[in-house]
């Protein structure tokens, strides 16, 4: 009995066997990396929202440019943003967080963009513009997780 390992008497409800250390360890598929990203960004409510009254980006191509540049280098020349700090604080977080999601929207653009790191994978997805209460003129950058 004493080699034996002892099982909890107790049901831990949190307990998720789908994660392990904050990863999703079932995804194998570009399917599965899609549908996890919906369950984040759908089931949750976003753990921060920044609100940028009358600040805009012309295209989203700009964001990935900068994020892929601040990975080799660690700066961003390439973009002209007043908030550059709080854009370095975002690739930051996308960096060190596991399984997440970051959400850009522009107040003058159709769409948003997902930036999404799944499985140690990072993923881009441009969707439709959420609707809501957004005040006008306002972008938002928010991190769901």
């Amino acid at each position: 009995m004493d080699n034996e390992e002892k099982k909890p008497n107790y049901i831990n409800f949190f307990e998720n066997k789908n994660l392990k250390n904050g990863i999703r360890i079932n995804i194998h598929t570009p399917e599965g990396a899609l549908k996890a990203i919906k369950e984040i960004f759908t089931d949750n409510k976003p753990n921060f929202i920044f609100g940028l009254e009358n600040q805009k980006i012309e295209k989203y191509e700009i964001l990935i440019i900068a994020w892929r540049e601040w990975l080799i280098s660690g700066k961003m020349t390439n973009i002209k943003y007043q908030h550059k700090e709080l854009l370095n604080k975002i690739f930051k977080f996308h960096f060190r967080q596991e399984d997440h999601v970051i959400c850009f929207q522009s107040y003058n653009l159709d769409e948003a963009l997902l930036m999404a790191r799944i499985n140690k994978k990072f993923l881009n997805i441009i969707i439709p513009k959420i609707e809501g209460s957004i005040p006008i003129n306002t972008s938002i950058i928010a991190t769901y997780t």
